[in-house]
């Protein structure tokens, strides 16, 4: 499966002063936020992807991308 981001080197329609122009990606910050509720069901906090241990799955509910 492919992570929903892009890398360097992607090549990208990007608008630049209001007219669109071909581009390609040199640098990507990766920042994942992720919605976590415990177990309980009544609460919920954000982590970020660095904070997670073991591997963040990714499938898509809703037309959202979901991160399991």
């Amino acid at each position: 499966d492919e992570m929903p981001y892009l890398s360097a080197g992607d090549e990208v329609s990007a608008k630049y002063k209001g007219a669109f122009c071909e581009a390609i990606i040199t640098k990507v910050h990766q920042s994942v936020k992720c919605k976590l509720t415990l177990k309980d069901g009544q609460k919920s906090c954000i982590a970020y992807d660095k904070d997670v241990k073991g591997t963040l799955k990714v499938y898509l509910i809703n037309n959202y991308l979901v991160y399991n």
